[in-house]
């Protein structure tokens, strides 16, 4: 026996593959690092956004750690409160 359902593409719900690289080209804080480009040059800017970026995981990873602590639990059940 045939279904009644409508016959469905099912490539066309097939989810698109994500795009690799920022999508924004402009941010709030474009003004900065482009004149830190021009003053810096392109690969002492590249180092130091390394290093901001290598610090920020660092302050993030340390923050995970300290979950099971009763700070952690603490301060995160206050963030899941206020969102």
């Amino acid at each position: 026996s045939k279904s009644s359902l409508p016959h469905t593409d099912k490539t066309a719900n097939k989810p698109k593959p994500k795009t690799k690289g920022n999508p924004h080209k402009e941010g709030i804080f474009s003004p900065i690092v482009v004149a830190a480009g021009s003053v810096l040059g392109q690969e002492q800017l590249n180092q130091i956004r390394a290093k901001a970026i290598s610090l920020h995981s660092d302050i993030i990873k340390s923050f995970v750690d300290t979950s099971d602590s009763e700070l952690g639990k603490s301060v995160l059940k206050q963030l899941f409160n206020i969102v």
